[in-house]
C-alpha cells in the first residue's frame, strides 16, 4: 500500500484508497490459502477494483470477481472453500459496502448484509464466525456475525472508530485498530467484546495487524516519518511479540511496504511494497530478511495484461 493509500486509508475511517490509477494495475492486500498453494488479493484494474487469486509461483492467475464496482481485501475461510470480502454498493451512494462470499470452485455468490452501511474489512474466526467493522450504529465499530450473515452483533462501542479485526488462532480473543485522539492503537478484546486493554507496541499509528499462526505475535504496518521527502511518508512492516512484548521492523527502507500477512506455517510474512516503482506482492522471511517480489516481471506483466482485458 503506497502512502497516497494509508492517507486515503486514515481520512475515510479504514475505508480503502478510492482513487483511480488510469492505465495502471496494483496490487493490495495478499491473503494466503490456509493449504499455503494460493494467494488471493486485491488487482487494481485502472478504475476497477477486482479480487483475484493465483498460485504462489504465479501459474493459475484467474479472476474472482469481474464487475464495475469494487471488490476488495478477500480473506479465506478456514477450509479454503470460499473467501470473504466486501463490495461497493451498485452506484449508490459512495462509503457504502456489503460483504460478499464468493465459493472459489464455482464463483457462487452470496451476499451477507445489506449496502445501506458500510459492512467491510470482514476476516473469518477459527470456528468460521465472521468479524467485519460496521458504521450501521452510527460510527465505525467491530462487529461479529454467523457465517451466513445472522446474528449481527457489535463488540465495541468507540465514539471514534475501530476497524481491521484480527481473530487469536485460539478463536477466543481479537486484536483490532482502534482510534483515538490522536492515532491509531491496537486493542486486544475477548470475542465477545468483554476485557479489552491497548496493546504497547511503542508506537502509535499503526494498521492491518495479523496473528501469527502459532498466537504469538503480530505484524502491522504504519508511518516512518523522515524517511522520504516532507511530501510523503515511508511506511513500514513490523512485528510485534505479545508475550515479550518486543517490536521488530521488518522493513529495509527500501520502499513503502504494508498490508502484511503471515503464511499459514508462520515462516514468512507477504506484504505490498512500491519499491520497484508500483505497488507489488513481495514476501520476505518472518524476521524480515531475504524480501523479494512474489512474481517475475513477465509474471506481473501477464496478470497486468489481464486486468486491461489484453490477451
Amino acid at each position: 500500500m503506497s502512502s497516497r493509500a494509508l492517507i486515503g486509508l486514515v481520512a475515510l475511517l479504514a475505508q480503502p484508497p478510492l482513487e483511480a490509477v488510469p492505465g495502471g494495475s496494483r496490487f493490495h492486500r495478499p491473503a494466503p490459502s490456509p493449504d499455503g498453494q494460493r494467494i488471493a488479493f486485491t488487482l487494481e484494474c485502472g478504475s476497477r477494483h477486482e479480487a483475484a487469486l493465483a498460485n504462489l509461483d504465479g501459474t493459475g492467475f484467474r479472476f474472482l470477481t469481474r464487475n464495475d464496482v469494487e471488490d476488495w481485501y478477500p480473506q479465506w475461510s478456514p477450509d479454503g472453500a470460499r473467501v470473504v470480502l466486501f463490495r461497493g454498493a451498485e452506484k449508490v451512494g459512495r462509503g457504502r459496502y456489503r460483504i460478499v462470499t464468493i465459493e472459489v470452485a464455482t464463483g457462487k455468490e452470496t451476499p451477507l448484509t445489506g449496502s445501506g452501511f458500510y459492512d467491510g474489512d470482514p476476516a473469518y474466526a477459527p470456528d468460521r464466525h465472521i468479524v467485519f467493522n460496521s458504521d450501521r450504529a452510527g460510527n465505525h465499530d467491530v462487529w461479529i456475525m454467523e457465517a451466513d450473515g445472522t446474528h449481527p452483533r457489535p463488540l465495541t462501542d468507540n465514539p471514534l472508530s475501530d476497524f481491521s479485526p484480527s481473530v487469536h488462532p485460539d478463536g477466543g480473543r481479537l486484536v483490532c485498530v482502534r482510534q483515538e485522539a490522536p492515532g491509531y492503537v491496537l486493542e486486544l478484546m475477548d470475542l465477545e467484546g468483554g476485557q479489552r486493554a491497548v496493546l504497547d507496541v511503542g508506537r502509535r499509528d499503526n494498521f492491518k495487524p495479523d496473528w501469527s499462526p502459532d498466537g504469538r505475535s503480530l505484524v502491522f504496518f504504519g508511518p516512518t516519518p523522515g524517511e522520504k521527502p516532507e511530501t510523503e511518508t515511508s511506511l513500514a512492516v513490523l512485528r510485534f511479540d505479545v508475550e515479550e512484548a518486543r517490536l521488530t521492523r521488518l522493513s529495509d527502507g527500501a520502499g513503502s511496504d504494508g498490508d502484511p500477512a503471515w503464511s499459514p506455517d508462520g515462516s514468512e510474512v507477504f506484504f505490498v511494497s512500491d519499491r520497484r516503482g508500483r505497488d507489488e506482492l513481495f514476501v520476505m522471511g518472518r524476521d524480515g530478511t531475504d524480501p523479494r517480489s512474489l512474481w517475475s516481471e513477465d509474471t506481473i506483466e501477464r496478470i497486468s495484461k489481464a486486468c486491461s482485458g489484453q490477451r
